[in-house]
């Protein structure tokens, strides 16, 4: 199980980047320590993977774009396929996460096209009003399922069988979480055609944020209003269009810090901030320090 404390994103888009994730075998299984973090906050991204997930010790909050979930230790989630969301660490104590992504459609299924596809894979990862799903203790239900997922990070990798163990284990979880997303189960157009344009919005801030971007040009790249563009990010990601490109624009400016050497005044042009001043008060109210306080701190870290 590899461990993780940081995510990566595919360029211009804000779909992870699944390192291990191999087309023979579509799944990869984490430990996440979100509090060993920069930050510990994991940015609005997704992935076309499902996510499977239990909180091994903490408290984590899932934010989607229906709202906010806090899951403390000893209990889980699904995340479905191409949903975008984020997480945080909450509370003081150390946070770790495990977690399964994996590609139903090919890894439990087989063949595209089949009947599990059709009966039991697709009405799912296309039902849109289907984000999330959470699993407590309840002494019913939801705890013969955290037993089933927690037994599945149990699963040793280097266990002869591996491979189809952990896909019987899914195979099985996915079953009981099939069951309970039933009544959910809904494709909403005008909801899917939201999510269509926040993504095409984010896609164009991914592409453009060195450079001045209006909320109109924003809204012309996802064939929009602007009264829309406003609307569509506070449904879906709880923030203004600005908020989420200074968000952006200081993620990017961070992987900068931790990289090269550039002057800070060169990283707050080549991240569209207007002034070193205005970049390094922004930083400090994001992160709690200065740029340069951020850059030495990671270093001495580093060495």
């Amino acid at each position: 199980m590899r461990e993780i404390n940081r995510i990566e994103f595919v360029d211009n888009s804000q779909e992870e980047r699944l390192q291990d994730f191999q087309r023979d075998f579509p799944c990869t299984t984490s430990r996440v320590h979100l509090d060993a973090y920069v930050r510990p906050y994991v940015p609005w991204h997704w992935h076309k993977a499902a996510e499977l997930f239990y909180v091994a010790q903490g408290s984590i909050q899932y934010n989607t774009p229906k709202g906010s979930v806090i899951f403390p230790a000893g209990s889980g989630g699904f995340v479905n396929s191409a949903i975008l969301h984020s997480t945080e660490h909450r509370g003081e104590e150390p946070c770790v996460q495990l977690l399964h992504l994996f590609d139903p459609t090919t890894f439990l299924c087989g063949d595209l096209g089949s009947r599990i596809e059709k009966k039991y894979i697709l009405p799912l990862i296309l039902s849109t009003q289907v984000e999330m799903l959470c699993f407590f203790p309840d002494g019913d239900r939801s705890d013969a399922l955290l037993n089933e997922l927690w037994e599945s990070f149990e699963i040793d990798p280097n266990e002869w069988g591996y491979e189809l163990l952990l896909r019987e284990k899914l195979s099985r979880i996915w079953l009981q979480i099939f069951a309970m997303a039933r009544p959910q189960m809904k494709i909403v157009p005008e909801r899917e055609q939201t999510f269509d344009r926040v993504k095409r919005m984010m896609a164009y801030i991914h592409a453009h944020y060195m450079e001045a971007i209006s909320v109109g040009s924003l809204a012309a790249a996802a064939f929009c209003s602007q009264r829309e563009c406003y609307r569509a990010f506070h449904s879906c990601l709880h923030m203004t269009p600005n908020e989420y490109l200074r968000s952006y624009r200081l993620q990017m400016a961070r992987q900068k810090l931790l990289r090269g050497d550039d002057t800070l005044t060169a990283i707050a042009h080549d991240c569209g901030f207007g002034s070193s001043s205005y970049f390094s008060k922004a930083f400090h109210k994001a992160y709690g320090c200065t740029p340069k306080e951020f850059r030495n701190t990671s270093r001495r870290l580093a060495e």
